[in-house]
Order: C-alpha cells, then structure tokens, then sequence
C-alpha cells in the first residue's frame, strides 16, 4: 500500500518542478518546496472551490485545475483522495503530458470510486 513518502516520487516526474501534497484541512503533508504553508491555504481554497462548482454542475470528480503562469511555470491542481496535490511544472515543459502523467501516477495511489449521496468520490490509498 502506498505512503506519504511515496508520493514524494512524483517528483520524478518528467516535467515537475516543485510539488506539494496537503491534506483537505490544510495540513502539509510532503513537499520539495520552500515555505509551502504560504502556498497551502490558496491549493485547498482552488480545490474545495473547485469541488462546490463540480456539484453545481453536477460533475462527476474534478480532473485538475490548471493555473497559467507567464514564466510557462504553470500550477496544476489534482484530487488524490482527502489530499490535493498540486504540481509546478519546468518552464520547458508541455502542459498535457505533465498533467496526463501526474493523473496517472495520482490513479495509481487512489483506491476505486465509491458513491456517497450520488456523487462518486474516491478513497486515497494513503490514509
């Protein structure tokens, strides 16, 4: 089963920068940045925002949220279970192969979806 420290290898990622993984109450869980509790509460306010508008819509599960950057440095912003997880891409990067390889290495830590008052949610292999 999958760890906190496990995560840590979406570092390894081609085209990641800087990543950060925090739980939905705010808490940092892991990280390879400096200062993230600066960057913590605007991921889980993008996220849980993110979350209500999905609900508005009647939206399945939000995929990611994608935060152009003019330095090409974007931020993308995943669901993985009680945690979000949010990614800084290199500069040279190209945005759809990072944001599809993250959600594939996101999918591999996530247990099945189960459904709580007709929404699908998903259990984080993590806790």
């Amino acid at each position: 089963m999958p760890t906190i420290i496990d995560f840590a290898k979406i570092a390894k990622i081609d085209g990641v920068k800087k990543f950060i993984l925090i739980r939905k109450d705010g808490q940092v869980m892991t990280h390879n940045m400096e200062n993230p509790e600066s960057l913590s509460p605007f991921i889980v306010l993008c996220g849980l925002n993110a979350d209500a508008i999905g609900v508005i819509l009647s939206l399945q599960q939000m995929a990611n949220i994608t935060i152009s950057r003019e330095n090409r440095e974007h931020l993308h912003i995943f669901p993985a279970g009680n945690y979000f997880a949010a990614v800084f891409q290199k500069s040279d990067a190209y945005p759809p192969d990072v944001i599809r390889n993250i959600s594939k290495f996101i999918g591999s830590i996530i247990a099945q979806p189960k459904k709580a008052d007709g929404r699908t949610t998903f259990v984080s292999k993590l806790d």
